[in-house]
């Protein structure tokens, strides 16, 4: 249960004033001692790159320094060895997407919590990918950086590619690599979602990844090749552009079939996308509601809040507009006059010896003009209502509040795996857009702010529907149907199609490509949904290595390690305990 021995002595003694009685410690340790049997953790400091800021140039700078790994040396060794207890206890199980001649093992990775960890997961499991279901064997106090990379995992290489011919009993292990999409595209030697070439499995271009279905796949072989001509060409920026974004080999040989679509992320990025687009039309309705109460009295009350100061500020910066916008039409009227005079003159053939003058007085008049409205613009753009002023703003916030959905504030206020879920649900996502069509209604009952509140709330209701639908057909966790999947490919092209038609200017990202033109045929290709072969897993591991963490802070350090190598080692161990076959056994989920 991942108790610290002071908890275990807490309770025993609770338990003995109702005359229960618990084993004695001796027998407890022995018996986590026979669970870590063969499971030899190797304790190290390596020295690992760590990005810092330079005090004097404010820039930041690469350094190493040490910093603890815990690992588990032979890794197909623990697998085998975790087969035989899964199969003991009778926890190993085929569904209709695992031949019955073969074993699934997922090798997982993530950064997060302090660590990076590297897990795998045996698929042939009920709730396969669950955090209790998850073995880490590598796990480094540092980023998931290139160099450190190489660092934790050439060892493991092997290994993992050893995995490919591997057996048990007489059934095939099939490998596969699963990760977030940074991370993915690290190990397969990519540069990333950023380059020009950013999808993980084709040759979609970037600005193009909504016409991308007849694009060349990927390959390992493709990847090798264009290594090998970047290589050549010294590694330059030209020379990775030009050949796919490849910038360096891929860390194993899993072939790109069994490369697993991160499905949390998918949502993740996309919800993120879509939810910054509300957030921009709420922008301009909190801009709209401003203009509005500016053109009315003042009010006493204004002072009170942010809000009504911006409100009073706007006040009389639209006096300044309004000045320089009538000056600029008194001189458009002007020139507009001088020019039906030229056009006059023109008509009757009688060309006045003051002809070029006036050409040059329109000329000079029309700059003028385009100044003053020039400058009335600026002073509008310069005035936006602030989003931490927009009530509005704040308004959608006490909405996610509802159902207990809290962005994460450190991370310019973005979202995790499990808000996604609460927020595609029907009820939540009308209920956050009800209340801002109520709340903008409140603020300014005037006509126009309430159609265009009703036209965000119309809007997002069919965005957020279009994706609802397709978020719950490719995240289970259970086979799909022939039936479920063509269902899922027409929901996918009406989300795409009505972004496209409604948000002309936004574009497609590599998450929204992923989504677009590979999930069907990874699902097609596996009969499972992502919820089985995605990453939320691993993402789990992070918050279960910081709860045991804190248990951990006191236990003794006897050997005279480090104290990090030895908080880590000792998170290591109670880890690799609690997801043993054994105590998944004896406490169920």
């Amino acid at each position: 249960m991942g108790w610290s021995w002071d908890e275990l002595r807490k309770l025993k003694r609770w338990l003995c004033a109702y005359k229960i009685h618990m084993q004695c410690e001796a027998k407890t340790r022995q018996a986590k001692k026979d669970i870590l049997q063969g499971c030899n953790i190797q304790k190290e400091m390596l020295p690992f790159f760590f990005k810092e800021k330079d005090q004097e140039t404010k820039k930041d700078e690469t350094i190493t320094k040490l910093a603890p790994m815990v690992s588990i040396p032979d890794l197909q060794d623990h697998i085998t060895h975790t087969l035989d207890e899964l199969d003991r206890v009778d926890l190993l199980t085929w569904d209709d997407a695992i031949p019955n001649d073969e074993i699934w093992v997922k090798i997982g990775g993530d950064g997060g919590g302090g660590t990076t960890k590297f897990y795998y997961q045996i698929l042939n499991t009920e709730k396969c990918n669950s955090r209790r279901n998850s073995t880490v064997f590598c796990a480094y106090a540092a980023d998931e950086s290139l160099p450190n990379l190489h660092i934790a995992l050439d060892r493991f290489v092997n290994q993992v590619n050893g995995l490919l011919t591997a057996t048990w009993r007489d059934k095939k292990i099939v490998p596969w690599l699963c990760a977030d999409y940074l991370l993915i595209c690290k190990l397969l030697g990519l540069q990333g979602a950023s380059a020009t070439y950013p999808c993980m499995l084709c040759h979609a271009k970037r600005g193009k990844l909504d016409e991308a279905e007849e694009d060349e796949q990927r390959s390992l072989e493709s990847i090798h090749t264009d290594f090998e001509r970047v290589e050549a060409k010294a590694f330059t920026v030209e020379a990775k552009q030009q050949n796919h974004s490849v910038s360096h080999q891929p860390f194993f040989k899993i072939p790109l079939e069994q490369v697993c679509i991160p499905g949390l992320h998918v949502s993740l990025g996309l919800w993120n996308k879509f939810y910054s687009l509300l957030e921009n039309d709420v922008g301009k309705l909190g801009n709209l509601i401003v203009d509005k109460l500016a053109e009315e009295d003042e009010n006493s009350e204004e002072e009170k809040t942010k809000f009504g100061k911006h409100v009073k500020v706007t006040r009389e910066l639209l006096k300044q507009v309004r000045s320089k916008e009538d000056e600029a039409q008194k001189i458009r009227e002007e020139y507009i006059d001088l020019e039906c005079q030229l056009v006059y003159q023109s008509l009757s053939s009688t060309v006045s010896p003051t002809h070029k003058e006036q050409n040059k007085a329109i000329s000079k008049l029309h700059s003028q003009a385009q100044k003053l409205e020039k400058e009335a613009e600026d002073i509008k753009l310069a005035n936006k209502l602030d989003e931490a002023v927009n009530p509005l703003m704040n308004k959608m916030d006490e909405s996610l509040k509802k159902f207990k959905v809290r962005r994460q504030a450190w991370y310019s206020g973005t979202f995790v795996g499990n808000h996604v879920h609460k927020c595609l649900k029907k009820e939540n996502y009308s209920q956050l857009l009800d209340d801002i069509c109520i709340a903008a209604k409140e603020i300014c009952p005037d006509d126009e702010v309430i159609d265009f509140a009703e036209m965000i709330k119309l809007k997002y209701t069919r965005l957020f529907e279009a994706f609802s639908l397709c978020h719950q057909g490719y995240s289970k966790s259970e086979s799909i149907s022939a039936a479920d999947l063509s269902r899922l490919e027409i929901n996918i092209h009406n989300l795409a199609g009505y972004y496209k038609d409604t948000f002309g200017g936004g574009k497609f990202t590599p998450k929204f490509h992923l989504l677009l033109h590979h999930v069907t045929d990874f699902i097609q290709r596996t009969g499972v949904g992502l919820g089985k072969m995605g990453e939320q897993g691993g993402e789990q591991l992070h918050h279960e290595f910081n709860v045991i963490g804190r248990r951990m802070q006191g236990v003794k350090n006897v050997k005279g390690e480090d104290p990090e190598l030895h908080h880590l080692g000792s998170v290591m161990e109670e880890h690799l305990i609690k997801v043993s076959p054994v105590t998944r056994k004896m406490i169920e989920e």
